[in-house]
C-alpha cells in the first residue's frame, strides 16, 4: 500500500477506536487496532495538538503510577447533519464530543421541484446555523445523507428518482459556497448506517448491515468497523433487487416500499396515514395482519439474500418499518431463519434512533472527516485505495 494511503488508513482507525469510547487510552486503542505504540502515540499526539483529545491522570486506588486517559474534548467543533427525505428535511448539530445539541425537523408536500427542495434545505439550514450562532457556536462541517444514485467522491447527486430535477446535482459545492462549510455527501441508507455505528445499537458491532425502508429500500453496510463501497463508491442498492410478480419482474421497492403498502391497504378499505396506524388495524382486521406479513416476507427475502451473499449476521431495520411492530419483525425474521442454508445465529432487530439516524450518522461523518482532514490534510481520506 502507497506510504500515504497507510497513513489515512492508521489514522481512521485510530479516530473509530477513539470515538467509540467515552475514555480511553493508547494502549487499549494499541490493542484494538493491532497498531504500534508508536504509531498510535503519533496520531494521538495530532489529535491533542489541534485540540480534539485531552490526556488526564486517571487515579485509581492500585498502588502505582496513575494512568494517562483520553477523552474527547467536546468544545472542539460543532457539525451539522443534514437529511433530506422524501418528505421533508431533517437537521442536527452534535459537538465534537457527539452530544446532541440541535435538532429540527421540516416537512414538505411530495414531487416538490430541485429549487423548492433547495429552498427548504437553505431554509431550515438558516435557521440552525442562527441558533448555533446565539449560543456561540461555530459550525464547522456538515454531512449531507439523500435519497438516490450519489458519488460521493465529488459530492455530487447523479440521480434521485423522488426528487424532480435531482440529476448531476452538485450539492456539496451549493451548501460549500453559501455556507463556508467543508461538506461531505452519502446516500441516507450508508448514513442511517454510520449513525448506528457512531450513536445507535451497532456502537461496539464491527460488521452490520442496516435496511432503510422507507419509499424506498436502501442498505448500508459497515464492514470491519468501515463503510462497505463499491469501485464507484457506492453499494448496498437492494431496492433495485428484481422481484418475480404476476405481470413480470419488478424491483424490490416498487412491490415492497412502504408508500405500497399504505395502497395496498387502501385497496382493503383501510385508510389510514401512518404505518403505526396500520399495525394497529392489523389487531383488528386479519387480511390487514396478512398484508403486514406479505411485506415482511419479500424484505426478508432480500435480507437473506444479503446475509448470503455478504456473510453478516446482524441486521438493523429502521426508517418506517418499525412502525409495523412486531407482525412485520417476525415475518421478516422467520423467512430469513426458515431458508438459511445452514443454522447458524443471526440477529435482525428494528433500530431505536428513529427518524433521526439518517441526520445523525451525517453529523457523525462530517465530524470523522473533518477530522481526517486536519490531521491528514486530505478532503477525500476515507476513499483512498
Amino acid at each position: 500500500m502507497d506510504p500515504s494511503a497507510l497513513r489515512v488508513r492508521n489514522v481512521i482507525r485510530v479516530l473509530e477506536a477513539i470515538m467509540n469510547e467515552e475514555r480511553t487510552s493508547r494502549t487499549d486503542i494499541a490493542l484494538k487496532t493491532g497498531l504500534t505504540k508508536t504509531t498510535v502515540s503519533s496520531i494521538v499526539r495530532q489529535f491533542m495538538d489541534i485540540g480534539f483529545l485531552d490526556e488526564r491522570k486517571a487515579f485509581t486506588e492500585r498502588v502505582g503510577r496513575p494512568s494517562l486517559v483520553l477523552k474527547l474534548n467536546p468544545d472542539f467543533a460543532c457539525v451539522a447533519g443534514l437529511s433530506i427525505k422524501r418528505d421533508g428535511v431533517d437537521l442536527c448539530v452534535i459537538d465534537s464530543a457527539k452530544d446532541l445539541i440541535l435538532e429540527i425537523s421540516r416537512p414538505f408536500g411530495e414531487n416538490w421541484d430541485v429549487e423548492r427542495v433547495l429552498e427548504e434545505v437553505f431554509n431550515a439550514l438558516d435557521e440552525i446555523v442562527k441558533e448555533a450562532d446565539s449560543r456561540g457556536l461555530v459550525l464547522k462541517a456538515i454531512g449531507i445523507g439523500t435519497p438516490g444514485l450519489v458519488d460521493p467522491f465529488t459530492g455530487v447527486v447523479k440521480l434521485s428518482p423522488k426528487f424532480d430535477g435531482f440529476k448531476d446535482l452538485p450539492i456539496v459545492e451549493i451548501i460549500s459556497k453559501r455556507y463556508g462549510l467543508d461538506a461531505w455527501l452519502e446516500n441516507d441508507s450508508d448514513m442511517a448506517a454510520i449513525g448506528e455505528k457512531w450513536f445507535g445499537e451497532g456502537k461496539n458491532i464491527d460488521t452490520f448491515a442496516y435496511i432503510y425502508v422507507v419509499e424506498g429500500i436502501g442498505m448500508g453496510v459497515i464492514l470491519n468497523g468501515e463503510l462497505l463501497r463499491g469501485e464507484t463508491g457506492y453499494t448496498g442498492e437492494i431496492s433495485h433487487l428484481l422481484v418475480p410478480t404476476n405481470d413480470g419482474r419488478k424491483r424490490l421497492e416498487t412491490v415492497y416500499g412502504m408508500d405500497v403498502l399504505i395502497s395496498r391497504a387502501k385497496e382493503l378499505g383501510v385508510h389510514v396515514s401512518s404505518l403505526s396506524e396500520l399495525a394497529c388495524k392489523a389487531e383488528e382486521k386479519p387480511e390487514v395482519k396478512d398484508l403486514i406479513v406479505e411485506f415482511g416476507e419479500g424484505i426478508g427475502m432480500a435480507i437473506h439474500s444479503l446475509i448470503n451473499l455478504l456473510g453478516v449476521s446482524t441486521v438493523f431495520i429502521g426508517g418506517k418499518a418499525p412502525q409495523l411492530g412486531n407482525v412485520f419483525l417476525n415475518a421478516v425474521k422467520r423467512t430469513v431463519v426458515d431458508n438459511l442454508f445452514y443454522p447458524y445465529d443471526v440477529d435482525i432487530r428494528y433500530s431505536r434512533l428513529g427518524s433521526s439516524v439518517v441526520a445523525l450518522g451525517a453529523a457523525g461523518h462530517a465530524l470523522e472527516m473533518y477530522l481526517q482532514k486536519l490531521v491528514v490534510g486530505r478532503n477525500n481520506l476515507e476513499y483512498v485505495q
